[in-house]
């Protein structure tokens, strides 16, 4: 039978439809598909016929596979249809007469009616499983490695999460060719999943840039917050506009309708916790939930002053970080490297205090909280907290950021098993609780 680390795009076929392969899963001799009736599960369909020969409407040379209409009761144990070693090489043969270049991918017709679709997930993959599948380029930089040859170093993503890969040994003529992906673009690849430090690793054989053909959804490649920007903003806003501190509320209703249009997509970081669409908005209001519940059992803190300090903590992230309109991150701005969304927010602050005419007092502690919100110098605050709003500010900001990293791992782990290490958790593995 096929090797089963190579995962048929459907499951089950109907009977009258055909599937097509391209010439590199033909010369790689992975050929073949489950072929069960979609009525009778355990029923495998017979007669299987090969059609090897014309070109589909997209001009690709083809292989097509016909499932008739008549079932059999063979074995159930035999799920797999394969070809034969004379079929195959007859159908190399052919593909070498009709195609110079190997093309990527497979591709599927069902009935024509099915698309193309993505089904590898990266929430899913395992450790040597091999595949070709899609994702969004998030990182990506050619390096040199010990022996001198160069490698593509990538991170790649989709709505599950992310991955490490490597495309190592690139010729130097392949280098122009390789320089062509860039972040936000979306790739198919042919990888290995690997494991490096105990974290899974793709080790990329072939890349190609996605075309029309490959009917791409993007939401299938882009992580996203779970509530949609605008009723998150909507609810930031109105706890702003509820506090009792008019100066508060003037200073946070202000700085919200400055960066509205950005804070609908923008993510809270170029990568770990809440890189993702809406990021920041979502970040910011499970801190604001969390420090109004808080505020009820501490209640010697100001619950205006821990509201506007959740609020204006991280606005200033908006310049800080690069970011198209699906909240994809391209690194860092000048800005953003040079002087990080601290000094960036103070700076920006300052002003807008001075124009609403605040106290001297109240202006320095809403700086102070935003310059010690980091905790340590080098996290980049230069100053550790000084009163105690300032206090539950860190530590909403870090349990909402571990909160994240938690959920996060955990996407994709059954019940009573163990994440990979997770860097931003000091390395652990998280572990996820059996149900009931």
């Amino acid at each position: 039978s096929p090797s089963s680390s190579i995962s048929p795009k459907m499951q089950i076929c109907r009977p009258g439809s055909s599937i097509r392969w391209t010439e590199q899963e033909i010369a790689a001799g992975k050929v073949y598909h489950s072929v069960v009736s979609p009525d009778e599960p355990s029923a495998v369909l017979s007669g299987i016929t090969v059609d090897i020969g014309a070109c589909d409407i997209a001009g690709n040379s083809t292989l097509s596979v016909r499932i008739p209409e008549s079932k059999s009761s063979a074995d159930e144990s035999c799920r797999n249809a394969t070809l034969s070693k004379i079929a195959l090489e007859k159908v190399k043969a052919r593909f070498n007469e009709l195609v110079d270049d190997l093309s990527d991918g497979l591709a599927i017709d069902m009935d024509e009616l099915e698309a193309l679709s993505k089904d590898i997930y990266i929430a899913d993959l395992n450790v040597g499983q091999e595949f070709m599948g899609y994702f969004m380029v998030r990182q990506l930089a050619v390096k040199k490695a010990s022996n001198g040859r160069n490698y593509m170093d990538l991170m790649l993503a989709d709505k599950t999460g992310e991955i490490s890969a490597k495309k190592w040994d690139l010729a130097d003529e392949a280098l122009e060719r390789e320089r062509q992906y860039g972040p936000g673009d979306v790739i198919k690849v042919a990888a290995q999943v690997t494991e490096f430090k105990g974290m899974k690793q793709l080790r990329l054989s072939r890349i190609r840039m996605t075309n029309k053909e490959d009917n791409i959804d993007i939401t299938d490649y882009i992580k996203a917050a779970p509530e949609s920007g605008p009723s998150m903003y909507e609810f930031i806003y109105s706890a702003a506009m509820d506090m009792a501190d008019l100066d508060l509320a003037k200073l946070c209703t202000m700085q919200l309708e400055k960066y509205k249009e950005k804070l609908l997509y923008y993510p809270a970081a170029s990568k770990n916790h809440h890189a993702e669409m809406c990021g920041l908005l979502w970040h910011m209001k499970r801190m604001l939930m969390s420090g109004q519940a808080l505020c009820k059992v501490y209640t010697n803190l100001d619950p205006d002053l821990v509201s506007a300090g959740v609020i204006l903590h991280d606005l200033q992230k908006t310049t800080e970080i690069l970011s198209d309109e699906l909240g994809v991150s391209s690194g860092y701005s000048f800005e953003g490297k040079m002087l990080g969304h601290l000094v960036l927010g103070v700076r920006e602050l300052d002003k807008d205090m001075a124009a609403l005419q605040f106290s001297d007092e109240k202006r320095i502690m809403i700086e102070h909280m935003i310059l010690s919100h980091h905790y340590e110098p080098e996290f980049g605050s230069p100053v550790r907290p000084l009163f105690p709003e300032a206090e539950m500010l860190h530590y909403l900001d870090v349990l909402d950021a571990k909160m994240y990293d938690m959920e996060d791992a955990l996407l994709g782990i059954q019940p009573g098993d163990f994440s990979e290490r997770v860097w931003t958790l000091n390395n652990r593995t998280i572990y996820k609780r059996k149900n009931g």
